[in-house]
């Protein structure tokens, strides 16, 4: 197993880098696209089933545009952050309104 030191990169393998240029090419209309409404239904159901405490911090790994972030604020009183892959993605999430 390849390891890296201390602030060196892995290099992005072709999958990732085909990730990165799908989803910036459709951040702007992510949630019209047949994707965001198949994960929807998904964003509903996590937010049925989560608790979390007003006021906690949560973590987003893989947060696309932020709307489950987003959801969490809005309805938990929750501090979201969000990271991922893709740039305009995750810079949806940094335009959407703070809780």
């Amino acid at each position: 197993m390849l390891e890296y030191g201390e602030g060196e990169e892995k290099p992005m393998n072709r999958n990732e880098k085909y990730s990165i240029r799908k989803y910036d090419s459709i951040a702007h209309c992510y949630d019209s696209t047949t994707e965001g409404r198949f994960t929807a239904r998904y964003k509903e159901k996590i937010l049925e089933l989560c608790d979390v405490p007003e006021g906690s911090k949560v973590l987003d790994v893989g947060c696309g545009n932020g709307s489950l972030s987003n959801a969490i604020c809005q309805k938990y009183g929750a501090e979201a952050y969000g990271i991922d892959i893709s740039p305009n993605m995750s810079f949806g999430l940094a335009r959407q309104s703070r809780c």
